[in-house]
């Protein structure tokens, strides 16, 4: 169990910093190396999915620098993670984000076929909308969710078609 990020006042209240923030910090550097690596190495390696080569080359980090975090010499900054995240899958992130009481990460990506068609189709839907609701003069919450929802499914069609046209399957 890790520490609370909070330490409780005289009044019984939270209050941010303290010595819970502190012993927080200095643990956390190992635990997140430590972590890591544990995690990776279930995903990668000897008679795993991915080799340490296949999965640098998937996402583009060195390979040097894919060792180090199996080895646990490193945490990947978020970038880096975000690549391995992509390559190996919503599993990995929840095992990942596991120690933080988080999970639930899924694919927001369909598995049909998206050509040029079904995108600019998308987008011209989502074009449309979000200027329609942008006309009135104000956006309500409601409005941004809408938005928001719309954006990502075209963001995830665009992603898809763009996985296609480079010839990689997911």
């Amino acid at each position: 169990m890790s520490a609370p990020l909070h330490d409780f006042g005289r009044n019984g209240n939270p209050q941010r910093g303290g010595l819970a923030m502190a012993k927080f910090a200095k643990a956390s550097a190992d635990l997140d190396r430590d972590r890591f690596a544990k995690v990776l190495n279930a995903f990668v390696g000897m008679g795993r999915d991915w080799s340490v080569a296949e999965l640098a080359e998937a996402t583009g980090i060195p390979e040097r620098t894919m060792k180090g975090y199996k080895e646990g010499r490193a945490a990947p900054p978020l970038g880096n993670f975000l690549r391995m995240a992509a390559v190996l899958g919503p599993e990995f992130v929840n095992q990942v984000l596991e120690p933080a009481g988080l999970g639930g990460a899924h694919s927001i990506v369909s598995d049909h076929i998206v050509d040029i068609f079904d995108l600019a189709d998308s987008m011209s839907r989502a074009s449309s909308e979000i200027i329609g609701k942008a006309a009135r003069g104000h956006l309500t919450f409601a409005d941004h969710a809408a938005i928001l929802a719309l954006t990502r499914t075209v963001q995830a069609k665009s992603g898809l078609f763009l996985w296609k046209e480079a010839g990689i399957s997911q």
